[in-house]
């Protein structure tokens, strides 16, 4: 229990790590038979197997410096670890032309889950026919439907359905939430995808996004033509953004307990 933990630590003595930082350091003295204990919190995000780092003491001893190095420890997390992923195609369509929209939901975890399964119908657009899915249930004033489902270790739920819009719009997220038997719970979310419509402006997010990037576009070429006025070889070199995936965090914090304890024995012969 790191509450627990957190109570019996001096304050120097418990760190709560931030973002980027990966290695604490603590200045203390020890008296001879005593045991210092230092801990601090880890989110583990994904089930699986983890390589804890080793801790490293180091200590001067009449003017000798000395070090010692403890074992390296595995911790495995078992867990649910659901993974939503929602598409459109095709992804441009001619006004009065369907798109059919699927989304994926899989446990890529260990441990089964309970998951509720909600998406929504988007901006400007009718629902086409019936969603061919059992248990499913729709709030016709929102446009959100929603069905709950048992997913074991590898299982995949799939469903799709097909939408007549009127306007290009990006497409709401399809959002997971989920428990597992020790009541462990969390939310998984889907990317947007954005629908063109040809001949309709873009409304809501899609028209904030879509002018974001024609700025973007516009800026690049902008330097690449500077580039080539000023003798260079007008090659513009585009930084790729890397995609972000939104995970679930593990709810349950791991207290990684280095027991640092050290006793200090020194013995040294008198010249006669």
């Amino acid at each position: 229990d790191f509450d627990k933990w957190k109570c019996a630590l001096p304050a120097d003595m418990l760190r709560i790590p931030e973002m980027g930082q990966d290695q604490w350091d603590w200045d203390f003295s020890l008296e001879p038979g005593k045991v210092m204990t230092c801990a601090y919190p880890v989110s583990l995000l994904k089930p699986g197997t983890y390589k804890l780092g080793n801790a490293a003491v180091n200590w001067t001893e009449n003017g000798y410096e000395y070090g010692v190095i403890s074992y390296s420890q595995q911790v495995k997390v078992h867990g649910p670890y659901i993974v939503v992923t929602k598409t459109v195609d095709p992804t441009i369509v001619e006004q009065n032309e369907t798109a059919k929209i699927v989304v994926r939901v899989k446990n890529d975890g260990d441990r089964p889950a309970s998951v509720k399964i909600a998406d929504q119908i988007p901006m400007e657009s009718e629902l086409v026919g019936a969603i061919p899915v059992r248990g499913i249930t729709i709030d016709e004033d929102s446009g959100v439907f929603s069905v709950t489902r048992v997913l074991e270790s590898g299982a995949e739920e799939l469903f799709e359905y097909e939408i007549d819009p009127n306007q290009t719009v990006m497409l709401p997220p399809a959002v997971v939430e989920f428990v597992d038997l020790t009541q462990y719970a969390a939310m998984s979310v889907s990317e947007m995808p954005i629908l063109v419509v040809n001949g309709t402006e873009p409304i809501g997010a899609a028209a904030e996004k879509i002018k974001a990037e024609s700025e973007k576009t516009a800026a690049a070429a902008a330097a690449a033509s500077v580039g080539a006025g000023a003798g260079g070889s007008g090659v513009a070199v585009e930084t790729a953004e890397t995609p972000v995936r939104r995970e679930p965090g593990f709810a349950g914090i791991l207290a990684i307990l280095a027991c640092l304890a050290a006793v200090l024995i020194s013995k040294r012969m008198r010249k006669e």
